[in-house]
């Protein structure tokens, strides 16, 4: 988060496990973000969890996972960039593991993640 503040991305959309909210809410106070923390039905995966974020983004956005590593560089490019960027080739995860996306007409159809080991 404090790579993407650097950045200029100024409000934080955090969609976690209800057990993780006090936790979430505690580090961005004391780190300064200004957060809005999301805890609904997390079992329901990433695609829900996107879903549930709408009310409170407007506009352009960046969506990160908590649980992936970004270097600075890619995430340069993203604010920059139009629609969707990917890393095509990441260094520090399994493309098994990964989130899919699947892309008509410029616009996200679906989004899934397969089962670990498929």
């Amino acid at each position: 988060m404090k790579v993407l503040q650097e950045l200029g991305v100024r409000k934080f959309i955090i969609i976690t496990n209800p057990k993780y909210k006090t936790k979430f809410r505690e580090f961005a106070e004391k780190s300064g973000f200004n957060a809005q923390i999301i805890n609904e039905h997390p079992e329901k995966g990433n695609g829900y969890s996107l879903y549930l974020a709408k009310n409170w983004v407007d506009g352009r956005f960046i969506l990160v996972m908590s649980d992936h590593i970004y270097e600075k560089a890619f995430l340069e490019r993203a604010l920059k960039g139009k629609g969707l960027i990917v890393d095509k080739a990441p260094k520090y995860t399994s493309i098994k593991e990964e989130t899919k996306v699947k892309i008509k007409n410029n616009r996200a159809e679906d989004l899934w993640k397969a089962p670990q080991g498929v």
